[in-house]
């Protein structure tokens, strides 16, 4: 156990050691993909659990990859940081070559600047032969696309906590050096400061979603959840990893009664399976749909234009600030692609809907 003055010279020298890397151009997080809500909620750091939620089929999993993998890739890429994202992705739900297809569709629209629209059911030819053309134009982002996949590993044969716990345990071991101190009063060698092989790895695990997880022992589900909660707790404390899991909200919370209570707003009271998790996340994102709920307007804008374009992006809660931040996002679940909307009723909102009205007409048909 530390004493005041260790504890002191630890915390002292990590915020000299934060200044020290800004001064030398290096970051200490990075900013997520939407400008005006970065000013409010601190972007993706080590040592942060996240968590997203929102009813099923809202997009939280298109969220999260979007927000978290693809924004990060994005702007390592962009601003050429030394950075070493490395994303630890385990699919519970949706199998490692579905989640490849998706981001193949969000590097077609980013890269042709929104002229090419093609969703995953498309590119894999379900009922009409892709275009050669398409085809070309991956080929084209080739090293791109390689490049992020030597950085994201998607992991489909673990789905209980302890083997992911485990498995993120011996990633660790292999790729850093634990140190250890003598405790006087036991007599013994403890685990003191982890020190990774690359100082400027960053660790991302991604659970999506934890109601799917299996419990080694088979009990229920929400034995599951706690038990990974506190994993996350560990590998964040002990490793400096981050994590994000993806949580839906409980079926009361869509139901009747509770459409009538918050419009099926996303809340940490609904989340769904067990709640606990709310005790042990640094920060909580919900995601909402209006247009899912029938509602014709919301916060100023027009759903009956956006229809299912249109998403409202929340911060539930948050130990480091920005609690009760809400912005609308443009949303195209076909390529994983999320955007800030201009406030309603302004010329900018008008540029707006043209461009995706534009976008709209682009959809491969």
């Amino acid at each position: 156990m530390m004493n005041e003055k260790e504890l002191y010279d630890r915390v002292i020298e990590d915020i000299k050691h934060r200044k020290e890397r800004i001064s030398k151009g290096l970051i200490n997080s990075i900013p997520w993909g939407f400008p005006k809500f970065s000013k409010y909620v601190v972007g993706l750091e080590k040592k942060k659990i996240y968590l997203v939620t929102a009813g099923p089929k809202v997009g939280k999993s298109k969220l999260a990859n979007n927000m978290w993998i693809y924004n990060a890739y994005d702007y390592i890429i962009e601003n050429k940081l030394s950075t070493n994202l490395k994303v630890k992705y385990y699919c519970l739900e949706e199998s490692k070559e579905v989640l490849i297809a998706q981001f193949m569709c969000y590097t077609l629209f980013t890269k042709s600047k929104g002229t090419i629209v093609v969703d995953p059911v498309q590119l894999m030819s379900t009922e009409k032969e892709l275009p050669i053309e398409i085809l070309d134009e991956i080929e084209k982002h080739k090293d791109y696309i390689q490049d992020f996949l030597a950085r994201v590993e998607y992991i489909e044969d673990v789905s209980h906590p302890f083997g992911m716990y485990n498995d993120l345990v011996k990633y660790a071991k292999a790729n850093g050096t634990q140190t250890t101190k003598k405790v006087a009063w036991r007599d013994a060698e403890i685990d003191d400061v982890y020190i990774p092989n690359d100082p400027e790895e960053l660790v991302l695990i991604v659970i999506d979603h934890i109601s799917l997880l299996t419990h080694k022992t088979g009990e229920n589900t929400g034995l599951a959840i706690i038990e990974l909660s506190k994993y996350l707790v560990k590998l964040r404390n002990k490793y400096g990893y981050s994590s994000l899991i993806i949580q839906q909200q409980a079926l009361a919370q869509t139901s009747i009664e509770g459409l009538k209570f918050n419009q099926g707003e996303p809340t940490i009271a609904g989340l769904g399976d067990s709640k606990l998790t709310s005790r042990d996340i640094d920060i909580s994102f919900g995601l909402y749909s209006p247009y899912e709920h029938k509602i014709e307007e919301y916060n100023g804008y027009d759903i009956k234009f956006y229809k299912d374009n249109i998403r409202f992006l929340s911060v539930l809660s948050s130990r480091h600030g920005g609690a009760g931040t809400k912005i609308a996002l443009f949303f195209h679940g076909g390529i994983n692609y999320f955007c800030e909307l201009p406030k309603p009723g302004t010329p900018e909102e008008q540029k707006m809907k043209t461009k995706i009205t534009n976008v709209r007409n682009n959809q491969l048909k």
